[in-house]
């Protein structure tokens, strides 16, 4: 079983729109904090490449918006060749991986830790024999990012990717199981411009 969500704690963040963009595994909201417009998608990428590849494709459409975008989740590929260590270190490239490369070239997209961690392998899951760099938060190249960490949580082999941009809110791709994925904004970390507000 697999699924994603939000968590939202703020009740100043005016929710204005929510779709399903895939059932049990793409998820977008988009939201207006203080004048600013946020489209915020929650992936979780299939471990089949073909299913992973029609689910980037079907993306394209929904980042032709107004709107900054975030985009994060798990996706079970990366873009980077070098984002494995361990068994068969090199990454090989596969349809998803292109359609992924493309999908984020297209919506003019960051990858946000990568932007401030150029060096640190960032992996975000492992087991015992491997270590990838899986889950990713990409945004608009509009947005600034003020830091992004990648830290391991108990309940998971997935690590949590948490992201603060110079802007109204706080992302922190917080997964819930190996197959599962959320996406919580922190009211602690929510505040408005007139404050120099951090996300």
């Amino acid at each position: 079983m697999s699924g994603v969500g939000f968590l939202f704690n703020n009740k100043t963040i005016n929710i204005e729109n929510v779709e399903v963009v895939v059932d049990g595994s793409t998820l977008l909201i988009d939201v207006e904090k203080n004048g600013s417009k946020f489209r915020i998608i929650n992936v979780y990428g299939h471990t089949d490449t073909k299913e992973r590849t029609a689910l980037f494709q079907t993306l394209q459409p929904f980042l032709c918006n107004r709107r900054q975008i975030i985009m994060g989740g798990d996706f079970n590929c990366t873009p980077e060749t070098n984002a494995r260590q361990g068994a068969s270190s090199r990454v090989k490239k596969d349809s998803s991986t292109c359609a992924l490369e493309i999908l984020i070239n297209d919506g003019n997209l960051k990858d946000v830790f990568r932007s401030l961690n150029p060096t640190d392998p960032g992996h975000t899951w492992s087991n015992k024999k491997t270590a990838s760099r899986i889950d990713f938060l990409f945004a608009s190249k509009g947005l600034t990012p003020l830091s992004c960490k990648v830290e391991p949580v108990a309940f998971s082999d997935h690590h949590n990717v948490t992201c603060r941009f110079d802007s109204n809110l706080h992302v922190d791709s917080n997964p819930l199981s190996t197959v599962s994925g959320a996406m919580e904004i922190k009211p602690e970390f929510i505040k408005g411009r007139e404050g120099g507000g951090k996300m």
